[in-house]
């Protein structure tokens, strides 16, 4: 249920356990007996949950408000409800037990008797007549009758152990009917997640104008159809050799772009050439030369010979 406020003040003083449910409270007199003097109601305040029926006493004790069940009643321990016919609100909770039984007066006496029969599953049961029966004291059954008085325009008025009420409502009388509500304006939804941009199919929202910033919606462009292309024929192209050059930069401008990373070091160069060896001179043999000598060297027409040493002669 509800927590704090108080009700939550009244639930824990009295003592109601947390895990009762409140089905009905209200404000109520209690009929107190005064030794020597006539009885008279007191103030009381009157809960009803799904196991107890409490009478809670509020009282000034030590300039300080006390709040405590007074009587406390178990909903099997009810043997009956006894009221009167009249249109005063008073009744009796019939118990029977070594306590009196209590006379209350409730303006919401007949709430009462909808929940108390609902929380004793249709096991209440009412008795209605000229007379209140109760227990004034333990064992012994007294009434209380209830007088037609014109001269109590409102209120009951509860006098030498009678009540007196007013006439009331004629038995051909019905209820009023139940007034409708009164129609409320539909306030604009300007913010929260109800709130879409752009209305329906598009369209600019009517809740723009509202907008704390003042700002509009950009509008949608309409989406057109393209035209359809026609086809080329494809041209045929020459295969054009290119130089090295171009195209190893071709690539690496493609590999750079298709890469995130930076291109990788250039490679080391290469080591210098030994330089070649002088050229020794050499002559080409114009005629055939054969000779059995081991001094000399046998030769044909078109060979190359290196000259090693030369002679002059």
């Amino acid at each position: 249920g509800n927590s704090g406020g108080p009700g939550e003040i009244i639930r824990s003083s009295a003592g109601v356990s947390a895990s009762d449910k409140i089905l009905f409270s209200s404000r109520c007199e209690l009929l107190v007996a005064k030794f020597g003097r006539s009885s008279k109601p007191m103030p009381r305040v009157l809960v009803l949950t799904s196991r107890n029926v409490y009478i809670i006493v509020q009282a000034i004790v030590n300039n300080q408000l006390s709040i405590s069940s007074e009587r406390t009643i178990s909903l099997g321990a009810i043997k009956y409800i006894s009221t009167t016919n009249l249109k005063d609100d008073w009744f009796s909770i019939v118990v029977g037990s070594q306590e009196p039984d209590p006379l209350l007066n409730c303006v919401f006496k007949t709430e009462f008797f909808t929940h108390l029969n609902t929380a004793m599953r249709g096991q209440l049961t009412l008795k209605i007549g000229e007379t209140i029966e109760y227990n004034k004291k333990p064992g012994k059954l007294a009434t209380v009758k209830a007088v037609k008085d014109p001269a109590v325009p409102r209120d009951d008025v509860y006098k030498s152990g009678s009540i007196h009420t007013g006439p009331g409502e004629p038995p051909s009388s019905v209820s009023r009917p139940t007034p409708r509500p009164k129609p409320v304006a539909a306030r604009p939804v300007t913010k929260g997640k109800l709130l879409r941009h752009g209305g329906p199919n598009g369209g600019p929202s009517k809740l723009s104008g509202n907008r704390p910033n003042g700002t509009t919606p950009r509008p949608v462009p309409t989406p057109q159809a393209l035209p359809a292309a026609t086809p080329q024929p494809a041209a045929t192209q020459r295969i054009v050799p290119q130089p090295v050059a171009a195209v190893a930069a071709s690539h690496n401008r493609t590999t750079s772009q298709a890469s995130v990373r930076a291109p990788p070091p250039p490679p080391p160069a290469p080591p210098a050439a030994t330089p070649a060896a002088p050229k020794k001179p050499s002559a080409k043999v114009l005629y055939d030369f054969s000779s059995d000598r081991p001094n000399e060297l046998t030769i044909h027409a078109g060979e190359i010979i290196q000259i090693v040493s030369k002679e002059g002669n």
